[in-house]
């Protein structure tokens, strides 16, 4: 077998001097034994370590020195499943790792799997054998012997189960899913390790606040053996003869495995034990525990047999002991570990290495572009300096405390649902973290502590008064937009809140209905849209700006988990599910680019596989994608793809983690680097190849180029803008002359006696007055304010309140004019970020007449500080 360490997961055809394929010029925190997301197992001999990845790659190790023996790509085209993450795509690996059970497509409609020996790669069974129908591959797991698997399908009609028999291909449906449920992640399933009995978790009962029960039937004949309370995390015993499960919050024990009655054991203490217990030969159990380390428990001493020292908080992502119990391996913190038992002394590994500890969710660059800061699955945050490749992160976010029951959930299903977004100001990075109803925490990136909680108080019965289901930091970390459903009936009611982070305080609050059920939208970065329904939305009013829906608007507001906003707001992103939902033909992997200043298709991508991780350079001239078939670079200033990366390994965000903008992909502020985050933690930088020229523009074009900026494009609507954007000097100098705001009017007047007559006893008098402060514009906001809160005239808060309302004049899609030529000026002045650039701006942002202008002018400006301009 052929084998390139740490890179296998990578189809490459070339590599460099370096080790590393064609346009890579790092890849941080590698190591041969760093594994990321893995299953583990022993071989009968005790002589191998066989681990296989999400994305299909095997590798076989020295059990004795940890040493990298071999290694192959198992399967060509890794699952993408966009609404579960990467959960899953490991159906199974036998107990002694001679074979792997893998999905094999990129959705569920396109589904199989195969059975395939790790040793020789030969695919020994696939099922189905034939494409097609209407009913797909859920999930599945594969018997201890690899004889038999457990599928549950769904489709038309019922989900059901089928039991195949690997020796002959024949499946027979084995019993209905109970209650109709979907199984989306293989550890709701299992077999007893002799394959004699199968359990299977109620999944409609996860996440309802009560006790997750367990059905356990026989597996020749289906019958159902009993129904019990089993827990979150419930497993066979080695000896099939038990089932240990653990419950939120407390330990529910050991159950009888044929009868399912509780049998007497002495176990760690419930408050202590969290997440995954693994069974081993000779009653061992390894116990994962809340302060980061784990044990080795006897269950025939109820005794403690070893402790494996980490330290470093983390967790195991695969555990597999020796078929005699002599020793366990484990993939703690995503990097295999040997472990001799009954002492606990660690043989090979490092169970504290450099990076996250798991797969790579969220990446963002520091303004100057010299550090990266990188979040795992796990929530464990850090930041790559470029500059000596060093890595300064936290062991862990707070001090321990026993989990919800929405974290353990999440852990259950492999994803992160805690994390929301991630910023990186000047100030240092920070990320969002919370959900339901427990309130937000923006929190340092460096060191995982709590900067500032953002929750509202409790209502009359003493609960919160909403859900708090996510939010979106924007780029400079000063807000938070969060947002909040609540499902009632045949509608959802929907509230949007920015919090401005420093003062704790709410400066806007948005409230609207939608009819029938709609899940979670999209929030721009730069706190402003929404992507809701098949609608970009203002936050600030509720607005609609445009519909990507032609027609009829669905009965089923789509999930906006597969759109993405560029960090300014100006251009989304939304892959095949939309095109969908419009009724479109699209071919697999088609991605839309919206200008959303006109509402227009920029481009329609094709890329040839589906997923929902897409990055756009922060001057928003080019796309990323990462698909199954690796990560592809796109110009939008022509629709050409520049460059195509070899990367397979990189943790697709599930439903949820979707929703908030940064995801395992990103540019650096130049665009001229694109770092890409993987499932084994560690993060690769690619050099994006230079772009094609843009056409200079000449002085004598001046005049027809300023007209045409202000008139409905006719093909490309931001072609101008890019064309601008190339060339600088010439921009700047077109600019200086022709987008020069008007003359600053002083404050000639008696301000305070002004915004007293707003309550002037003649009616005359009031519209006088209201018309002198909306000529003096935004500048006297403040003062307005302070009128509001001083007056004791009614009259003269409710105008001034409605004159503060104008001034936060939102955007909304503009197809020709001065506006849209205003627009165009203002990113361009924006992305050459120069002094002289940011004196026009400023000029803009005081401009007293027209307020939309002024509001783009001042953010423009904003975001010109927070890139350390």
């Amino acid at each position: 077998m052929t084998f390139t360490p740490w890179f296998a997961a990578l189809v490459v055809s070339a590599l460099q001097p370096n080790g590393l394929p064609q346009h890579a010029v790092a890849r941080l925190g590698a190591s041969p034994t760093r594994l990321g997301q893995v299953q583990i197992a022993v071989s009968a001999d005790s002589k191998r370590i066989v681990t296989v990845t999400p994305d299909g790659q095997c590798r076989i190790f020295d059990a004795a020195t940890g040493q990298l023996l071999a290694g192959r790509r198992l399967i060509e085209k890794a699952d993408r499943n966009m609404y579960g993450g990467n959960t899953g795509s490991v159906a199974g690996l036998s107990a002694d790792g001679s074979v792997a059970l893998l999905f094999d497509g990129e959705d569920y409609s396109a589904r199989s799997m195969r059975l395939i020996e790790t040793d020789t790669g030969k695919t020994r069974l696939k099922y189905p054998s034939q494409q097609g129908g209407n009913t797909w591959l859920a999930s599945a797991t594969l018997s201890s012997d690899a004889k038999k698997i457990l599928v549950n399908e769904y489709g038309v009609g019922n989900p059901r189960n089928v039991i195949v028999d690997v020796a002959t291909g024949t499946s027979k449906s084995f019993v209905e899913q109970p209650n109709g449920g979907v199984f989306i992640a293989s550890g709701l399933m299992q077999f007893s390790p002799d394959g004699t009995k199968i359990l299977l978790l109620d999944t409609n009962n996860i996440g309802a606040g009560t006790p997750v029960s367990g059905t356990c039937y026989n597996a020749e004949d289906g019958k159902k053996l009993w129904t019990e309370t089993v827990g979150m995390y419930p497993v066979f015993t080695a000896d099939s003869k038990s089932v240990l499960g653990i419950g939120v919050p407390k330990m529910t024990g050991l159950r009888d495995a044929t009868t399912g009655k509780e049998v007497k054991a002495n176990l760690p203490k419930a408050a202590d034990a969290v997440g995954l217990q693994v069974p081993g030969p000779n009653d061992l159990v390894l116990f994962p525990m809340l302060a980061g380390e784990s044990v080795v428990w006897s269950l025939k001493t109820g005794k403690q047999v070893a402790q494996l020292p980490t330290g470093r908080r983390g967790s195991h992502s695969a555990v597999a002991f020796a078929k005699d119990g002599s020793f366990v391996i484990t993939a703690y913190n995503g990097h295999l570990c040997r472990w001799d038992l009954p002492k606990g002394e660690k043989v090979f590994g490092d169970p504290s290495p450099p990076g996250p500890t798991t797969g790579v969710s969220r990446l963002v660059f520091s303004p100057d572009g010299q550090k990266v800061f990188c979040l795992g699955e796990g929530d464990v945050p850090g930041v790559w300096n470029l500059t000596d490749k060093s890595w300064a992160g936290t062991p862990q976010l707070d001090k321990p405390k026993p989990r919800t029951d929405a974290e353990h959930i999440n852990i259950f299903f492999g994803g992160t649902m805690v994390t929301q977004s991630v910023a990186y100001p000047a100030s240092g990075p920070r990320f969002l973290t919370g959900g339901f109803n427990a309130g937000m925490d923006v929190r340092d990136g460096l060191t995982g502590k709590t900067l500032v909680t953002l929750k509202e108080g409790k209502d009359k019965g003493g609960q919160p008064s909403a859900d708090y289901h996510y939010g979106q930091l924007s780029a400079d970390g000063a807000t938070a937009t969060i947002f909040k459903m609540n499902y009632t009936g045949n509608q959802s009611k929907m509230t949007f809140e920015t919090w401005d982070v420093g003062s704790k305080g709410k400066v806007n609050f948005t409230e609207f209905t939608i009819p029938n059920y709609a899940s979670m939208p999209v929030i721009s970065p730069c706190g402003r849209f929404a992507m809701l329904g098949g609608k970009v939305v203002v936050i600030a009013s509720g607005n609609s700006m445009f519909s990507i829906v032609k027609g009829q608007q669905p009965q089923y507001y789509y999930y906006g988990g597969s759109s993405t906003f560029a960090n300014d707001g100006r251009l989304m992103a939304t892959s095949q599910n939309e095109a969908m939902m419009r009724g479109e033909s699209s071919s697999p992997g088609t991605i839309h680019v919206w200008d959303v200043v006109t509402g227009k298709e920029l481009r329609k991508l094709v890329t040839g596989s589906n997923s929902n991780v897409i990055a756009f350079s922060p001057d928003d001239r080019l796309i990323a994608f990462a698909g199954a078939k690796g990560v592809r670079v796109f110009d939008l200033f022509n629709g050409v793809q520049v460059a195509s990366f070899p990367v397979t390994d990189m943790h697709i965000p599930n439903y949820y983690e979707g929703l908030a903008a940064g995801s395992p992909l990103a540019f650096t502020p130049d665009g001229r680097t694109l770092a890409t985050g993987h499932l084994d933690g560690t993060v690769t930088l690619w050099a994006v190849p230079k772009l094609a020229d843009v056409p200079d523009l000449k002085d004598d074009q001046f005049d027809k180029f300023w007209d045409g900026l202000a008139e409905e494009p006719k093909t490309d609507p931001r072609a101008d803008v890019y064309r601008l954007m190339s060339h600088p000097d010439a921009a700047m100098k077109l600019l200086n002359a022709k987008f020069v705001a008007p003359p600053h009017k002083p404050i000639d007047v008696d301000l305070a006696a002004v915004i007293r007559s707003l309550g002037a006893p003649a009616f005359p008098d009031r519209l006088t007055a209201t018309r002198k402060l909306r000529e003096l514009g935004p500048r006297i906001a403040p003062a307005l304010h302070e009128a509001i809160r001083t007056t004791e005239s009614v009259e003269v808060r409710a105008r001034a309140e409605e004159l503060l309302e104008q001034m936060k004049a939102g955007p909304r899609t503009y197809t020709a004019g001065p506006d849209l030529r205003a627009s165009r000026a203002i990113e361009v002045l924006e992305r050459i970020g120069s002094p002289d650039a940011k004196k026009l701006l400023q000029g803009w942002a005081n401009h007293t007449t027209n307020v939309r202008v002024a509001n783009d002018a001042a953010l423009a400006l904003v975001r010109i500080a927070a890139a350390g301009k």
